[in-house]
Parts: C-alpha cells; structure tokens; sequence
C-alpha cells in the first residue's frame, strides 16, 4: 500500500499494532503523518489547484478472499474514479479497503483531536494514516459500501467511525499536561473556562467537503445505509448535495443469487442505468465542491453549532 505497510512488517502476528511497534516507534510515525497533513492543509490553501475527489470502497470482497470476486462497491469507485479523472482540472484518489488495515476506533478521548499535532493525538498505527492525509485534501468525497443486517460494512463503519478525528476542537492544548492528569478536573475546568470566553471554537477538519454514498445490497436495505452514512457526514459539517445516492437491491432476491453479478454488470458497464447513474453523481459531486471551496473556513469554525 505505501511505505507504511513496510513499517509495520505485514502485522502476520499479535493483536494490534502495538504488538509490532514500539510507543517510540508509533510517535515517529505519527510526527511524519503530522507533516504530510499539514502540507495537505497549505496544498488547500490554492484556489487554483485541481479539484480533488476521493472515492472510497467499503466491502471486503475481492478476488484474493473467499468471495473469489472483485466486489460491486470498488467496480462502481473504480467507474467513478475513471469518470472525475477525465473532467477538466479534477484529480482522484482511490481507496479499496478490502487491502487496507484499518483498525477499530479505540475509544480515545476524541477531543484531543484539536491539538495543534493534526490529525489527532491518537497513536493506532494503521492504513488510516494515509486516508487522513487525502481527505483533508479532498474536495468530495464518495463513499461505496454493501449492506450487512441493514448497516454498512464493517471495514467501512471501521473508517466512518476513525473521523472522529478529524473532527473536534473542545481541548485546550495550553492547559494540556502529560499523562493522565489532562482529564483531571483541574483541566477541564481551564478548558471550559476557554470555551466561554470564546478562545477557541469547535473545529470540523471535514466541514465544506462535498458528499455521495454508493450502495449495493443482496437483499434490501441500501437506501437506508447510504442515507445514515449522509447523516454522519453531515454532522461532520460537509456538504450533501441533491442527486446523493445510488442504491441498488438485488432483483433476485427469491431466485439464484449466482445471477446477481451478472444483473449489476449490465446496469454498471456501457450505457447501463448504474454507469450513468454514476456519471451524474459525480459531475454534481465536482460542480459542488466548485461552489463551496473558498469557503471551508467559515464552515470550519463559525457554523457548526457546537460551540
């Protein structure tokens, strides 16, 4: 995947990470991903630089696995992808998480992520890292997931659930001490002192970003995935423009579901209603971002509503 997959040595043995890697090690790690975001923060800075676009599937099928088949969340990133690369000044990138390692989210206290140390002060070394960096450089983002017992994936709810990180700004890094004394109530008293006095506001690093869901299902319940996914982005502060879903439940749903390939491949490819489907959501996707980029800031810190 990147040079991070090196690092951790292909994780063949242990539970987590940590099993792997020293804190040390983690800490280097984590002061490198600090640098890359932060030339991702000046790189948004030019309002004349390409509009990104960052598609990301959810499904763990793949070719390698027992599902012995390339899954429908990536094929539909992947057309997407294709599409946006061919549109004037857009770039992408891609990310397929059925080869990526994304750890759960750990239960870290989530308002850390204000440190200046972007994107968070949580030190889970993983795949994550390099989603950090291309989101905060996103401009819109598009989300392909299957549907499991009516919820998303479990690779694509593991990454839903690590933006948290990405989103925060209740800690007062001045009053920040070392060890576990920063939750003590001496602390948060100097924060919430911070707080009122309007020192610092509530900052949503995902705020302004423009977002769609793809969704595929065996069975039912895709319309309904992709709408929660929306509500949490949209809670992130980012945009959802109209036209943001794509759902798609198998017709076979009482017949062989060996044909549900097959059914997807013609919707998806040539003139298909699912290829072209795409195609609009993702001329809406960029023409959105158009609007909204130069404005990031004010969705950022004054109009989230949580201060």
């Amino acid at each position: 995947m990147t040079d991070l997959r090196e690092k951790l040595r292909l994780r063949l043995y242990g539970e987590s990470w940590h099993d792997l890697l020293s804190l040390e090690q983690a800490n280097a790690i984590h002061e490198e991903n600090v640098i890359k975001v932060t030339e991702a923060l000046e790189l948004r800075k030019d309002r004349k630089r390409p509009i990104h676009i960052v598609g990301i599937a959810g499904s763990n099928r793949n070719v390698q696995n027992c599902s012995h088949e390339t899954s429908n969340s990536w094929l539909m990133i992947r057309k997407a992808m294709e599409y946006c690369s061919r549109m004037e000044d857009v770039a992408t990138h891609a990310f397929n998480l059925s080869s990526m390692d994304i750890e759960h989210c750990n239960g870290c206290y989530s308002s850390t992520s204000s440190l200046c140390r972007f994107p968070c002060d949580c030190h889970v070394v993983d795949d994550m890292h390099e989603v950090y960096v291309q989101l905060t450089l996103a401009d819109g983002i598009l989300f392909s997931t299957p549907v499991n017992q009516y919820l998303p994936g479990s690779r694509m709810k593991a990454l839903l659930d690590r933006l948290i990180s990405m989103d925060g700004g209740r800690f007062a890094p001045r009053y920040n001490v070392d060890g576990e004394t920063w939750k003590n109530t001496e602390s948060k008293n100097a924060e919430q002192r911070v707080a009122v006095r309007g020192d610092f506001r509530y900052v949503q690093r995902l705020a302004g970003k423009v977002c769609a869901v793809f969704a595929t299902s065996k069975d039912y319940g895709s319309f309904k995935v992709a709408q929660d996914i929306l509500a949490g982005m949209n809670m992130y502060g980012c945009f959802i423009p109209p036209n943001a879903i794509l759902n798609w439940n198998s017709p076979r749903v009482a017949k062989d579901t060996a044909y549900d390939k097959a059914d997807f491949l013609q919707a998806l490819e040539g003139d298909g209603w699912i290829g072209r489907w795409i195609e609009q959501i993702c001329d809406t996707v960029v023409e959105t971002a158009r609007l909204v980029r130069g404005k990031e800031t004010l969705w950022m810190e004054h109009m989230t509503g949580r201060s």
